[in-house]
C-alpha cells in the first residue's frame, strides 16, 4: 500500500511539473517577454536565462540574485520586483544599460552608453560633434531626450553606430537607458506590447522648449 502511495505521488508531481512546463509553453505573453528580453539584450544568453527563470521560479531567481549575502547593484526590493525591474537589473549586470537621473549632465551619460556600447559611439563624426555639445550645454539629460531638437541628436549618434537608443519605462524620475540593434526595434515594440511592458522608443516628436534651462 505504501508503495503505491509512493508511485501516486510520483505521478502526481510529474503531472503537475508537465502541467506547469505546458502552460508556460502555451503562454503568449511569457512567449513576448522572452522575446524582449532577447532583443533588448542584444541576444545575450544570460539576460535570457533570468528572464526564463523569474518566469518560471521566481523563488529560485531571487534566492540567486537577492539572497541575503548577495550584493544587488540595483537594490531593488524582492517584494515588488516584476517582470520589467528583473528585465532592469539583469541588463544593468551585463552592463548593457544605463540607469541615471533625470537630471543627470548629459555628457557623462553620453560617456556611460559609449562604454556600454563598447565604444561605439565615439568612433563616429556625428557622435564626435555631439559630445562636444553636450560638454558645453547647461541642459541637462532630460531636455536632451526629450526637448532637443538640435543635430546631431543622441537618437541620430546612436543610429550611425549602428544602435537605437531605447528606455524602460520604469514609472520613475531615472531613465534606463540602453542600444537595441535598429533592425529589432519594430518586432520589440510588438513584442514588448504583448508583454505589457513599457519600453519607450522616443518616436514622438521634441516637446517645446522649456521657458528656462532645466540644470542640473
Amino acid at each position: 500500500m505504501q508503495k503505491i502511495n509512493v508511485i501516486y505521488l510520483v505521478i502526481i508531481g510529474l503531472l503537475a511539473t508537465l502541467f506547469s512546463a505546458c502552460s508556460l509553453a502555451q503562454s503568449p505573453s511569457t512567449a513576448a517577454a522572452l522575446q524582449v528580453a532577447d532583443l533588448l539584450s542584444r541576444h545575450h544568453p544570460t539576460v535570457v536565462a533570468d528572464t526564463r527563470l523569474f518566469l518560471t521560479d521566481r523563488a529560485a531567481y531571487l534566492a540567486k540574485y537577492h539572497g541575503p549575502t548577495d550584493e544587488n547593484a540595483l537594490d531593488f526590493d524582492a517584494e515588488s520586483l516584476d517582470l520589467l525591474l528583473m528585465l532592469t537589473e539583469s541588463l544593468y549586470r551585463q552592463q548593457l544599460l544605463v540607469l541615471v537621473d533625470w537630471k543627470e549632465q548629459a555628457q557623462l551619460v553620453f560617456d556611460a552608453l559609449d562604454h556600454n556600447s563598447g565604444n561605439r559611439l565615439s568612433q563616429t563624426a556625428d557622435c564626435q560633434t555631439l559630445r562636444a555639445r553636450l560638454a558645453g550645454s547647461q541642459y541637462n539629460i532630460n531636455f536632451f531626450l526629450q526637448h532637443d531638437a538640435d543635430k546631431p541628436s543622441l537618437f541620430d549618434c546612436s543610429l550611425t553606430a549602428q544602435r537605437r537608443l531605447v528606455a524602460l519605462d520604469l514609472n520613475s524620475d531615472s531613465y534606463a537607458l540602453l542600444h537595441i540593434n535598429p533592425s529589432d526595434s519594430e518586432a520589440l515594440a510588438r513584442a514588448a506590447k504583448a508583454a505589457g511592458l513599457g519600453v519607450n522608443f522616443f518616436l514622438q516628436s521634441p516637446k517645446p522648449l522649456p521657458a528656462q534651462p532645466v540644470q542640473h
